[in-house]
């Protein structure tokens, strides 16, 4: 095996303190969430397999490219008794192109279509097709800048659709309910839209026209109700904020209300309104009403800490029934009647920042949604009950040897545990990573950023942010963990030795990555124990078979890797420590200069026998293998060398290392006192060396070159042994600089 040595020199700490504390306490206990009971269930196979028959309901046209959606109003008639709906979906929308003729809408072909006006007054010619998509020509082509709205008249049977996500009546409790539950590609079979999530309308209008008896809650504020005298009545809700089409929603019932206020700021408030049957009402113990009550506000309060405030400030938050588990849809999220859970309503809560407030540009990237949403959860259990209760859902949700968080085909679109559990824990890494105070930043930056905001994102969008906090690159993080199946397996062994130059001990700790996926690259904790201390050093662990080593106090007594668990990773320990190489990239020599160097390995059976297997040393110097290995002579050429060693040890079998090592030969050694690097010394390098000593100059590169009498200072007599030297015929620099 090949193996890389950092050397680390730590300092002991007498007691690590956990990284994260809770910020505030309670008494109360929560049970995790099962992600099968959210809004796209991890493992449906009947509705997947439905997906798999409708694979271009997964990708736009080309035409729908071409525009913008400004606005959505949706005005429908709901019957009850036929189960069916009619009305209009207006779509007011900006072309992006030139030379547009017609204009394609997703709506499902279940539905019957009457009519479609151009703004309003223009009948216009149409084709609804096999595919579910609305054809309309237009009576003159449109060009970029230009806009236009859509009428497009319509009635049918939404419980119709090919598709389990669409709009449903159904009856519970008592109630007779019509509800919608579209996510991903369900709204086109309610309403007519641009159903993908990377064009959001600016605003939208639902109106409901339904039995006067019932209530009509969706999106946004109430504007209106009127009774129409007839047995019914219309309903007029409206949002002023972006939104994504599977995020628009209908609920009708015989709803009570429940309100409440949250005081998001001294003396503001915001109105919580949950809407709930009357079946399911709070004298009922198992209602989900109850836990929309008791943890909706604490909810905010997190995600207000955590992410920034609540994105729809200026509307409300709200809840409804409705026939299914859970949906964020945007300011009403809906919960199922009896799911009585904490962390239902935590979970929904925090998609109205990740997943609303931000939306996936695809579903590629849902992992952005729902695995925000689910760390969203110890986030919630960290600030509200403390570090006991935020370690034990992170350990609830740890799940190993789970498949990419980015879905290649979406066109299955099988969510799976994996984008809840796996995307938990990589927000949970990056924050492990960043620090509290950094993550914490990073969330504020990533919600606010005026390009996001309101908008839709992509992995690469959040990468970037993080990286503008961590001050370096991340890809090595996020290109792992997003496209590289699996997790990291840590099996590590260790040794220690005196070491006479520290009286200290030298541990050496080998990690080995031995499953069949690709190497993993992180941060990994080691903790070594001794008797009444431990110390924590951080290596980067980024090859697959890797060996540390630093200075330890004390006889170690254990060692850990990764003793805070802050790695998805699984970590065993072995016995034995094989031999091993663990020297560096050797020292730089220079052209002309003798060179010495000397390799070393440890563990398994001494004596060990060196060879060079692969490569060439520098040009002017010669390996010595057998019993020693080592590099000398005198380098004639400034290059770059590449070879790999070998050391077998004497154990029967024999136990054996290979390292690869790069040996760079620089040019002639820079002269002590050429501070203009023109190889002499002369009275420009006196002027240098005055500026650097007196007038805050040039730092001198490398710095060893202005100390030309080798006292391991640069100050005033280096001055006059340089003028010495110039103008008196003094000593030359010294020669063995640097």
């Amino acid at each position: 095996m090949i193996y890389r040595i950092t050397y680390i020199l730590i300092s002991v700490c007498l007691t690590i303190t956990p990284m994260l504390s809770g910020m505030m306490n309670s008494s109360q206990e929560s049970q995790p969430a099962d992600p099968d009971q959210y809004h796209i269930e991890s493992n449906s196979q009947t509705d997947n397999q439905i997906l798999w028959s409708f694979l271009d309901i997964t990708q736009p046209t080309v035409n729908m490219l071409k525009y913008d959606v400004l606005h959505y109003e949706i005005n429908l008639e709901l019957d009850f008794n036929t189960e069916s709906i009619s009305g209009y979906g207006k779509v007011t929308l900006k072309s992006t192109a030139d030379n547009i003729s017609f204009i394609d809408l997703n709506l499902g072909n279940h539905l019957t279509v009457t009519q479609v006006l151009m703004n309003d007054t223009i009948n216009l010619n149409y084709e609804h097709l096999d595919d579910h998509i609305l054809k309309s020509y237009l009576n003159e082509t449109i060009d970029s800048g230009d806009q236009i709205s859509l009428m497009v008249y319509y009635s049918g049977f939404p419980s119709n659709s090919p598709y389990l996500k669409s709009m449903h009546f159904y009856e519970e409790l008592g109630s007779h309910v019509c509800y919608t539950h579209t996510e991903p590609y369900g709204s086109r079979f309610w309403y007519p839209c641009k159903d993908f999530p990377f064009d959001k309308a600016d605003s939208i209008d639902v109106i409901v026209t339904h039995p006067d008896n019932y209530t009509a809650v969706s999106n946004g504020l109430m504007q209106s109700r009127v009774d129409n005298g007839d047995g019914t009545a219309t309903t007029h809700w409206h949002s002023g904020y972006p939104i994504a089409t599977y995020l628009i929603t209908i609920g009708c019932t015989d709803y009570e209300l429940y309100s409440q206020p949250w005081e998001y700021s001294p003396g503001d408030t915001l109105s919580i309104d949950h809407y709930y049957y009357p079946g399911a009402s709070p004298e009922i113990s198992w209602s989900s009403i109850h836990a929309m009550i008791d943890y909706t506000i604490p909810a905010l309060e997190t995600f207000t800490y955590w992410f920034g405030q609540y994105p729809f400030i200026d509307e409300r938050y709200g809840h409804n029934h409705y026939g299914s588990s859970g949906m964020e849809h945007q300011t009403m999220t809906s919960i199922g009647p009896a799911r009585n859970e904490e962390m239902l309503i935590v979970h929904e809560c925090a998609h109205h920042w990740c997943g609303n407030k931000i939306t996936c540009e695809n579903f590629h990237h849902v992992w952005l949604n729902e695995g925000f949403a689910t760390y969203a959860e110890c986030l919630y259990q960290l600030y509200h009950y403390g570090e006991d209760s935020y370690r034990d859902l992170l350990d609830y949700y740890k799940f190993y040897d789970v498949w990419k968080l980015y879905l290649d085909n979406i066109n299955f679109y099988h969510i799976n545990n994996g984008i809840y559990f796996k995307g938990c824990w990589v927000m949970y890494m990056l924050h492990m990573i960043l620090g509290d105070d950094g993550f914490r930043q990073a969330m504020h930056q990533y919600f606010n950023d005026p390009e996001l905001a309101y908008g839709t994102a992509i992995t690469d969008d959040l990468e970037i942010i993080c990286e503008e906090v961590y001050g370096a690159p991340m890809d090595w993080f996020f290109d792992q963990w997003l496209y590289q199946d699996g997790n990291p397996d840590y099996y590590f062994s260790y040794i220690f030795e005196p070491n006479p130059e520290t009286e200290n001990y030298t541990i050496f700790v080998a990690i080995d990555q031995k499953k069949e996926w690709e190497t993993f690259i992180m941060p990994v904790e080691i903790r070594a124990h001794t008797s009444g201390y431990d110390s924590t050093i951080t290596v980067f662990n980024d090859e697959r078979s890797e060996l540390f080593a630093f200075d330890f106090p004390g006889v170690p007594d254990s060692i850990q890797i990764d003793p805070e668990e802050k790695i998805l990773c699984q970590v065993c320990y072995e016995d034995e420590f094989t031999a091993h190489i663990v020297s560096e990239d050797p020292d730089d020599g220079y052209v002309g200069v003798p060179y010495f160097y000397e390799f070393k390995a440890v563990g398994g059976t001494p004596p060990y026998n060196w060879s060079l297997i692969n490569g060439r040393v520098p040009y002017g110097t010669d390996f010595h293998g057998g019993s020693s290995a080592y590099i000398n002579g005198i380098p004639t050429s400034a290059s770059e060398f590449l070879f790999t060693l070998r050391a077998v040890d004497s154990s029967v079998p024999p136990q054996e290392s290979e390292q690869t090592f790069t040996l760079k030969v620089l040019p002639a050694a820079p002269m002590c006192g050429d501070l203009d690097y023109d190889q002499a010394v002369n009275v420009n390098d006196i002027v240098l060396l005055i500026n650097y000593i007196y007038l805050d100059g040039d730092v001198p590169d490398p710095i060893e070159i202005g100390d030309v009498n080798c006292d391991g200072k640069i100050r005033l007599v280096d001055v006059i042994y340089i003028v010495n030297y110039v103008f008196r015929d003094g000593l030359e620099p010294c020669h063995d600089c640097p």
